[in-house]
């Protein structure tokens, strides 16, 4: 396997990963600490947009995710610009 091939499944499993936890609720993703916001993302999107608006974000950055590392994985195109010696 490539290094990119490596890098779209690990980067799919985080999109599945995120979709679940969304699903499950779980507290460190879909309702993060307040008083964080400067510092995780999540924080912020949950402070200017609601609870609500924090599940659509990390919906959207998953589905975004899983489909272009899918579309990488069909080799559409690659994240690498040069072929490593080792690939």
């Amino acid at each position: 396997m490539r290094v990119d091939q490596i890098l779209a499944i690990l980067l799919m499993i985080v999109g599945v990963v995120m979709i679940i936890g969304t699903r499950r609720q779980w507290t460190w993703l879909v309702n993060p600490p307040d008083d964080l916001w400067p510092f995780y993302l999540p924080s912020l999107i949950k402070r200017l947009f609601g609870a609500n608006g924090l599940r659509i974000f990390i919906y959207v950055v998953a589905l975004s995710g899983i489909v272009a590392m899918a579309f990488l994985l069909a080799g559409y195109y690659s994240l690498l610009p040069i072929e490593l010696p080792f690939s």
